[in-house]
């Protein structure tokens, strides 16, 4: 009898980090992602509010489902960039650079936390 691996859509996963990395603006803040959609913008009400006015008020919005990342513009008027591409919609893998107005973005996977021995 062969016993079933564990299945990879319920495996936990370690959640994601925004980076601003590029622009004029916090550099090197960041934002944790777990599972569920957040918005980006710059009014307060914004999950993820990056106060500056190239970013819309609710510029874009960031999805995380079991482990994948994406994100779609909420019709800004400065929009998304990546690869020097205006883009409406893209799934981001760790890594990935996205300009939200004139704020660069980078996706990373956050650190397990460290299992604890006694």
């Amino acid at each position: 009898m062969t016993t079933p691996e564990p299945d990879q859509d319920s495996a936990p996963r370690a959640p994601f980090t925004l980076v601003i990395v590029g622009g004029h603006y916090d550099i090197g803040r960041t934002f944790r992602l777990d599972e569920g959609s957040y918005v980006i913008g710059r009014t307060e009400g914004a999950d993820i509010r990056l106060d500056t006015p190239t970013v819309g008020r609710r510029h874009a919005r960031i999805t995380v489902e079991r482990g994948r990342v994406s994100i779609e513009d909420l019709s800004s008027p400065c929009g998304l960039t990546m690869n020097d591409m205006r883009i409406n919609a893209a799934e981001l893998s760790p890594g990935a650079c996205v300009w939200v107005g004139r704020v660069l973005l980078k996706l990373v996977r956050a650190e397990a936390p460290a299992a604890q021995t006694s």
